[in-house]
């Protein structure tokens, strides 16, 4: 089984056997798919329908698509914001 929500949907059997098995919409599946994530209000149904996937895959891949999606450079700080336009001496 995969790492990512995206393998293990396809090692289940595809977005369509997927979503039959947790009762949810295929389209619904194809965009967690997409997205390479399971959103926690499916959890439980995931879990029910397969038993070899536990809560703490669950939790790594949420963590990972976090970790994904958070900005790449770090924020301006106050100091900067506040200089910026003002002539150096």
């Amino acid at each position: 089984m995969g790492n990512s929500a995206a393998e293990i949907i396809v090692a289940k059997g595809g977005p369509s056997t997927f979503a039959d098995k947790i009762k949810r919409n295929p389209g619904a599946v194809r965009v967690w798919k997409h997205r390479n994530y399971f959103p926690r209000e499916a959890w439980p149904e995931i879990i029910t329908a397969f038993p070899d996937l536990p809560l703490e895959k669950l939790i790594k891949i949420e963590a990972q698509h976090a970790w994904e999606r958070a900005p790449k450079t770090l924020p301006r700080t106050v100091g900067a914001i506040k200089s910026r336009g003002r002539r150096q001496a």
